[in-house]
């Protein structure tokens, strides 16, 4: 393998990296269009890093035949062969690759409740994605009734987080659903920064193959 294309990939790969941390933190935070420019950026950098790689495998035979085998496996394994058609979908198509779901509602008392100074913080998630339900919140605290301290809430918020869509790859009519298993694993966390961090795992694995392996074409003649 040429050494500068294992350099420039890994490079790619930070760059990958760092939007996926970015993505986490923004997506934690509830900032969909942030955290979509760095999904983005995320899909760039890992298409980078294995373009360079397929450059850098052309300089024999033995390269170019574990690039093969690479390559083979973008295209049959769930996950790998998802991020490469959403980058795809993003770059050559209009459909978003992501879709802004919400998570929970958030809601704070700003110590409104008679619970103390700060007050509570409460929140409410729901597991299938749907919008939260209205809630009547009452306070239980062995100092008296029930009471109903709905309308003493300060401030109350829907929690937002993206998650994958099918994507469709428009030259050739083909679609492609988030996966769901990598290889031959299922996956318990679909969520795109579990993916995200599935991908980087199997890229820096790649990165030591690819960095492993002598290139016939560089060697010293006898």
């Amino acid at each position: 393998m040429i050494p500068k294309s294992v350099h420039q990939a890994a490079q790619r790969l930070l760059s990958a990296q760092d939007a996926l941390d970015a993505f986490k933190a923004s997506d934690a935070a509830s900032d969909v269009e942030v955290a979509r420019r760095h999904w983005w950026g995320f899909l760039v950098g890992v298409s980078g890093a294995h373009s360079k790689l397929e450059q850098g495998a052309k300089c024999c035979g033995r390269c170019t035949a574990w690039f093969g085998r690479v390559k083979h496996l973008r295209r049959t394994d769930p996950l790998l062969s998802y991020l490469h058609h959403a980058r795809d979908s993003d770059t050559h198509g209009l459909a978003d690759v992501t879709v802004s779901a919400p998570q929970g509602l958030s809601i704070n008392s700003g110590g409104a409740l008679g619970l103390g100074e700060t007050g509570i913080d409460f929140k409410f998630k729901n597991q299938d994605g749907a919008e939260p339900r209205a809630v009547k919140i009452t306070v239980k605290d062995g100092q008296g009734p029930e009471r109903d301290v709905t309308s003493k809430v300060l401030q109350t918020s829907i929690d937002h987080r993206l998650r994958l869509v099918t994507v469709t790859d428009d030259r050739f009519s083909d679609s492609f659903n988030p996966p769901t298993e990598h290889l031959q694993m299922q996956l318990d966390d679909t969520s795109p920064g579990a993916v995200g961090t599935l991908a980087i795992a199997y890229m820096q694995k790649l990165l030591e193959e690819a960095e492993s392996i002598p290139c016939d074409a560089q060697r010293a003649p006898p």
